[in-house]
């Protein structure tokens, strides 16, 4: 389960339930994604390029598992035919819609365009393939153990940087790609308001094609509540449970829950 992280001043937390392994890998990209990025805005320094490495070696590694670019060329082109069949219905906003298809086009030209294998790429770094045969071990990253990571650290921070973003403009294609598909799929519901009485709500899913893909539950950050979603094709339950800190874990939620719910699928 996602949880998307709350600003400063946020007054609710949305959580995300995938269905299906291809929804949860695309989650775990998109996480692993957006943590590279965050780090790549603090700019070169050796902690971040230290934390920026080990998150590419963990995109590579999670890369390796399937043939991420064909199944998301697979739903962009998806997601293009069912939009398409909307163009010149009286209830489509036109230049939205055109905008979105050009969109999608753009980002399959690209994604198709890429050569080879992203984790391919990234291993075609001689530091990185280095720095992976010791990231599996504890504390394995260390200059001791890999005296060019220990010159690397030493270089200027600019340096490190243009390394940094060499490799992330590998991965530009799959993240843009990725950015949009996940985007259309999140809005492709309105939400509803619902609530659970004594922190349980269940209900019955009816088939439907295409199917849920994503579950999106929206609530007060105020309730320090998280749920506990199970979600199948014909059925989902939620059970709220207590955060008290991060050392106790919290006791089921006894009172009532009024939360936003999105069965996300396009």
């Amino acid at each position: 389960m996602n949880a998307s992280p709350p600003g400063p001043a946020a007054a609710a937390i949305t959580f995300e339930h995938p269905l299906g392994e291809r929804m949860r890998l695309f989650l775990r990209l998109e996480a692993l994604l957006l943590r590279l990025h965050d780090l790549r805005q603090r700019g070169g320094r050796p902690l971040e390029a230290t934390l920026t490495a080990q998150g590419f070696l963990e995109l590579g590694e999670l890369l390796a598992r399937g043939d991420v670019r064909t199944e998301l060329l697979k739903e962009l082109e998806r997601l293009e035919i069912a939009l398409r069949r909307w163009d010149g219905h009286r209830d489509a906003h036109a230049p939205r819609l055109t905008s979105t298809l050009e969109e999608i086009g753009e980002r399959r030209r690209r994604l198709f365009a890429v050569e080879g294998r992203f984790v391919d790429r990234l291993r075609a770094s001689e530091l990185l393939a280095t720095l992976r045969q010791r990231a599996a071990l504890p504390g394995g990253l260390n200059g001791a153990e890999i005296p060019a990571y220990r010159l690397w650290i030493a270089l200027d921070d600019e340096e490190r940087a243009r390394d940094l973003d060499r490799w992330a403009e590998i991965l530009a294609p799959l993240r843009d790609a990725l950015a949009t598909y996940l985007r259309l799929m999140r809005a492709s519901s309105s939400p509803e308001t619902c609530r659970a009485e004594d922190g349980n709500y269940e209900r019955e899913l009816t088939a439907q094609d295409p199917p849920i893909q994503i579950v999106r539950l929206t609530l007060p950050l105020a309730r320090r509540l998280y749920p506990e979603i199970s979600a199948g094709r014909y059925r989902l339950t939620v059970r709220f449970r207590d955060f008290p800190d991060a050392e106790r874990r919290g006791a089921p939620c006894t009172t009532a829950v009024d939360f936003r719910l999105v069965l996300a699928a396009l």
